[in-house]
């Protein structure tokens, strides 16, 4: 009898890899497709069911209902009531829909935009500008701290010629460290921001302090390894430009240099998982903190780590 209700309704059904059993409007069970077609026909439908249900119900988020069917590998979901009644099924291609769409969200709060929306069609330019600017106008006033900390620097780095002399030094480089800062907090960054998003929403202390050395063990094994790169390419570049291979003040700036490449890489790739910590902890979308954020704030402190380092021990090399 089931498999003919079942044949007799496959026309007019989107979905049928999946059957859901109900008793008095309520779910009670399902069965395979699979199942039903190689049982017994003496066999009932409450012998062959699975009574283990994994549901939803109408007003659950849909993130946390699409992790939920991808945690359990299963291809619909029923979403019941607070009765336990069946008002709906979430199938795959649902679940494709809500993932794609996440996706689109994540883009565009990476970029800054506050309601996390990107539509070509709807939006305006009033409107892009209403959801860029804010973001924008925060990272002026923090990047203007660049500003400031470098002129607290000037008066040392302008006072002679050697001084002069390696500023010019310092500014050679300085590009490439705050790149390679920037880089390695958004790469942490990216993997907390995962974590968080692939979690439950209470986070156990026990795991974040686990994410969190195994972050700054990364941060150590990848500052120590590009640092000693960055001093080798330093000390190869000035032998190929002066043809000298171990000119004392050359080796000493490779050697400033690469620690201070080490230190901002350790720094940003702790900053990069514990600003979406502190973001989510205030119940704010850690994504929000994506991207130029994380960048900025990685340039301020790399900046002031490293012409504090260079210029405690270079200065009086030059002056």
């Amino acid at each position: 009898e089931a498999m003919k209700k079942v044949v007799s309704t496959a026309g007019d059904t989107d979905y049928i890899s999946i059957i859901y059993v109900v008793k008095s409007n309520k779910l009670v069970g399902y069965l395979k497709l699979k199942t039903l077609i190689v049982a017994r026909a003496d066999e009932k439908i409450k012998d062959i069911m699975e009574t283990r249900l994994i549901y939803a119900h109408p007003t659950d988020d849909k993130e946390e209902v699409a992790h939920l069917m991808q945690d359990y590998g299963n291809s619909s979901l029923p979403i019941v009531d607070e009765n336990m009644h069946l008002v709906g099924i979430l199938t795959h291609d649902d679940l494709m829909d809500i993932v794609a769409s996440e996706r689109s969200e994540d883009y565009a709060k990476f970029a800054g935009l506050i309601d996390g929306e990107i539509d070509l069609e709807r939006d305006t330019l009033v409107d892009s500008v209403k959801q860029r600017l804010p973001w924008l106008s925060l990272l002026l006033l923090l990047s203007m701290l660049t500003t400031l900390i470098m002129s607290l620097f000037e008066g040392d780095m302008t006072f002679s010629e050697g001084a002069i002399q390696l500023s010019t030094k310092l500014a050679i480089y300085l590009p490439l460290i705050l790149d390679m800062s920037g880089n390695a907090g958004t790469q942490s960054l990216a993997v907390m921001i995962r974590y968080l998003t692939t979690s439950k929403k209470e986070l156990a202390k026990k795991a974040i302090r686990k994410y969190l050395l195994r972050e700054i063990g990364t941060g150590i094994v990848q500052g120590v390894s590009i640092g000693i790169l960055i001093v080798i390419i330093i000390i190869v570049s000035n032998w190929i430009v002066s043809g000298t291979l171990f000119e004392y003040r050359s080796v000493v700036t490779a050697l400033v240099t690469g620690t201070a490449v080490m230190v901002a890489l350790m720094v940003s790739t702790l900053l990069g998982a514990l600003i979406p910590l502190v973001l989510n902890k205030f119940k704010i979308d850690p994504a929000v903190a994506s991207g130029p954020f994380i960048t900025t704030i990685a340039d301020i402190i790399t900046l002031t780590l490293y012409y504090s380092i260079s210029l405690a021990i270079l200065l009086p090399l030059y002056a």
